[in-house]
């Protein structure tokens, strides 16, 4: 705390603050120069980002491409039999379909009858709790269900369950056993005892005496596997104690078997069929010698709450099931473990994200379930022909999915230039044109034949070209706008003394003005924008009749104030695309080695690359240059900001200085004026 005049009565704060203001004006100045290289560093910035987005759009981003540059149009007589489209690769030819005589459907199947007898299954419920309903019944399986995953590392090829679990597991189980590496199954195959020697390539053994994976062959890094096994039962204890009496537990597992399980407390146990204590699955018959569980989420509540543990022992219900489908390669399964607790619409839900590709639902209406591959045609060429097969009696029995899998398949077959043929789905690519089958027509019935002619789609290569002209001419206008700038010198940036002064929008107003100018005739600018024109009007060696784009009416504006612009004359690109429309593309997009062999595009994409760098190495914020020693205009700011902070401790002695100074003084005249009135004080006294 300072307190100023009280013995001279002058305003020594307004003076000190007016001598620092003036002492502060080459601070202020070091404060507006380092203002203007920020906003030189955000002008130098936004170009580079305007750079950036014209580089992704036209090159990145596929708008100046060969598929765009020789894009085809297909035209069919008749779109709503057949229709098509090319790609940039199709020729200018035609195609004749005479006849389609089927279209590809896909397979499906469904319950050969009814599944439940009396009430419909309630799909948000679980399976368990709905068993007696089913027609055929469930063939459970009793047992814990463990599930275990790992992140493999390259070249893993063993893989240790857990030994706690695995000390105890169903041996007899192993061919239920579900393994996948990235989605893919692995048959199982018990080899304890033995070596992984002599396992396939679709095969995973597993030594029960070690509780061990093993693989024939090494995991790829990062590799996703899975495993699904099974243990004989689960003992467990539920804590409880004088201190801490409880009336509800919680059992690990659920799908409860309750004719397994056994619930001890002290000397009394409850089981499904006691005589004296009992567990019951129906809360209102609960009583102090019952207990009521949960079989599907294992919660067990007694009638009084409990001071002993509860020691817990009992096994899980559930179901194995297995489907194999084909497609274009082979054969695909995937195998499934539903526990009791899995709703219906759980086990669909399942079925319909696995990899095999098949949609399922349950329809009520006629108490069945219905399955249809995702995907058109015949893929099983052997045997029965079967498109879906479907393994374990939960498939087979409860839901009594049969073997009726390839039920509605059919490829498409056709007549096209007079050669009869066919596919497994109804969109078909020949010679980089795309044909979908929409209806079936025969020839035998008179049917008109369809036409498809393929040429070239001179209007969407018009587009593209125009767009490109006018992105450049956007981003030359926004160059030269920078560079032609008018440097309003009169206005610096200005300092915090003298915001204050002034409003927001007074504020705003002036740094508008101040910002002005700040890359007028920039040297980096100019370069780039140098290199861009030479790119675009330096001939490319092709081999074709265009070298320049002059030659497909393409030229720079006859306006020298518009700064190289580029014009188009629409009459003639038209007629050069029509003349030789790979000859245009190959004036955008050809790869030679040398600058003369490359195309605009190369070219400008390199051109780009350069200025990017050069401008992020003076103003930094892109292509690697983002900490500010790394850059010229950063390594500026920081060096004017040692000075700053070296004037600011300077600045802060003066003014010490200056109110020890002060201070001096008034303690001075303080005693002064003590002396006075001393000195006045012993002459009225003498007088008196």
């Amino acid at each position: 705390m300072r307190f100023s005049g009280l013995a001279s009565g002058m305003d020594t704060e307004s003076i000190v603050r007016d001598l620092m203001r003036v002492r502060r004006i080459p601070v202020d100045r070091m404060m507006q120069q380092k203002q203007v290289f920020q906003w030189q560093m955000d002008s130098y910035r936004d170009v580079n980002r305007k750079f950036g987005e014209f580089r992704n759009n036209i090159v990145d981003n596929m708008l100046l491409t060969s598929a765009n540059l020789r894009a085809k149009t297909a035209v069919s007589s008749n779109d709503a039999r057949v229709s098509a489209t090319a790609s940039a690769s199709a020729g200018n030819v035609s195609y004749r379909i005479t006849e389609v005589s089927k279209l590809a459907t896909a397979a499906s199947t469904f319950s050969s009858s009814a599944i439940t007898t009396g009430s419909k299954l309630d799909t948000t419920k679980s399976i368990m709790s709905q068993r007696d309903s089913f027609a055929n019944g469930i063939e459970w399986k009793e047992g814990i269900v463990e599930r275990q995953s790992f992140k493999a590392v390259a070249g893993q090829m063993s893989f240790q369950l857990d030994p706690q679990k695995a000390a105890n597991i169903k041996t007899d189980y192993t061919n239920d056993m579900v393994v996948k590496v990235n989605g893919k199954v692995f048959n199982v195959v018990d080899i304890t005892g033995q070596g992984s020697d002599g396992l396939g390539p679709d095969q995973v053994g597993i030594d029960y005496s070690t509780g061990t994976l093993r693989f024939a062959q090494g995991m790829t890094s990062n590799a996703d596997v899975s495993v699904t096994y099974f243990r004989e039962d689960n003992t467990q204890t539920l804590p409880a104690s004088v201190s801490a009496p409880r009336q509800n537990f919680q059992l690990a597992n659920g799908s409860i078997d309750l004719q397994s399980l056994t619930l001890t407390v002290g000397d009394k146990e409850f089981t499904a069929n006691g005589d004296q204590y009992k567990i019951v699955t129906n809360i209102n018959e609960l009583n102090e010698n019952s207990v009521f569980v949960n079989v599907d989420t294992g919660a067990i509540t007694f009638h009084s709450a409990q001071t002993q543990s509860v020691q817990a022992n009992y096994k899980q219900m559930f179901a194995t099931a297995g489907v194999t489908t084909h497609n274009a390669t082979g054969p695909v399964q995937d195998k499934f473990v539903f526990e009791g607790r899995t709703t219906l619409n759980q086990m669909m839900n399942t079925m319909n994200n696995s990899p095999v590709g098949i949609s399922m639902f349950y329809d009520p209406h006629t108490d069945s379930i219905a399955a249809t591959r995702k995907v058109q045609g015949l893929y099983n060429k052997t045997g029965d022909q079967t498109e879906m097969s479907f393994e374990g009696s939960f498939f087979t029995q409860a839901l009594k999915l049969d073997s009726r899998g390839s039920q509605g398949a059919q490829n498409a077959t056709f007549i096209i230039n007079g050669l009869e043929t066919e596919r497994n789905s109804n969109t078909f690519t020949l010679s980089g044109v795309t044909f979908t089958l929409k209806e079936t027509f025969l020839a035998t019935e008179n049917a008109a034949p369809i036409n498809i002619s393929v040429n070239t789609n001179t209007d969407k290569i018009m587009d593209t070209i125009k767009d490109f002209v006018n992105r450049y001419n956007e981003l030359i206008e926004m160059a030269n706008g920078l560079m032609s700038e008018n440097r309003q010198r009169s206005f610096q940036p200005l300092t915090d003394e003298q915001k204050e002064a002034m409003s927001e929008k007074e504020i705003e107003q002036w740094e508008e003005k101040a910002k002005s100018g700040l890359l007028r005739n920039d040297p980096l600018i100019s370069n780039a924008l140098t290199r861009l024109r030479s790119d675009v009007f330096s001939p490319v060696t092709t081999s074709g009749p265009f070298n320049q784009l002059a030659q497909i009416g393409i030229t720079t504006s006859r306006d020298y104030m518009s700064g190289g612009k580029l014009e188009i004359n629409e009459d003639r690109l038209r007629q050069a695309i029509e003349r030789d429309p790979d000859g245009v593309a190959n004036l955008f997009t050809a790869d030679g080695e040398g600058s003369e062999s490359q195309g605009i595009v190369r070219r400008m994409r390199d051109s780009l690359d350069h200025a990017m760098t050069t401008i992020a190495q003076r103003a930094g914020g892109s292509r690697g240059f983002n900490q500010s020693h790394q850059f010229t205009l950063g390594r500026n700011i920081n060096s004017l900001d040692s000075r700053i902070d070296n004037m600011e401790r300077r600045m802060k002695q003066i003014e010490d200085r200056y109110w020890k100074q002060f201070s001096a003084m008034e303690s001075a005249m303080m005693r002064a004026n003590q002396q006075a009135e001393t000195m006045f004080a012993q002459l009225f006294s003498n007088q008196g």
